[in-house]
């Protein structure tokens, strides 16, 4: 903007002179409307190339926390699971061989099937969400470190 207020300012005192000193000044004021539009042309393109690419990984990251948000919920259920399991494996240990038990033995030894059951599909499900973070995670690292430093550059 300044360059084309200083180019607006030359050609209005070049119009109010008449002689060779106008027609200068005509061209300087000319010229610095040139280089304002050249100027805004390239900080354009600046912002195309630097402000656009950090928006986009800007919402990679984001995605990224949010898949290890969900990692980590995944964890605490599969731990979970685990804290289930040894509760109930301790007490089927408690009642286990005691005599005239053996119906609530027999009831919580399924139940601790049960829970391991549970605590094997939760572990499945932590370890494929962890592998499915792990790899977009390496995607996004290789395929935009170059973009990254190109833009730093």
């Amino acid at each position: 903007m300044a360059f084309f207020e200083f180019g607006q300012s030359f050609i209005f005192m070049g119009k109010s002179e008449g002689d060779s000193v106008g027609t200068a000044l005509l061209e300087v004021g000319s010229t610095a409307d040139a280089l304002s539009g050249n100027s805004h042309t390239f900080a354009e393109a600046e912002v195309v190339k630097l402000v656009e690419p950090l928006e986009e990984y800007s919402r990679m990251l984001n995605s990224i926390k949010l898949a290890m948000q969900q990692r980590a919920s995944k964890k605490s259920a599969y731990l979970a699971c685990l804290v289930d399991v040894e509760a109930k494996t301790n007490a089927f240990k408690k009642i286990q061989g005691v005599p005239g038990k053996e119906s609530q033995a027999e009831t919580k030894e399924q139940a601790v099937c049960t829970a391991q059951d549970a605590a094997d599909a939760a572990k499945v499900e932590f370890e494929k969400v962890s592998e499915r973070l792990l790899t977009e995670f390496e995607l996004f690292k290789n395929q935009k470190a170059f973009d990254i430093k190109e833009i730093m550059s």
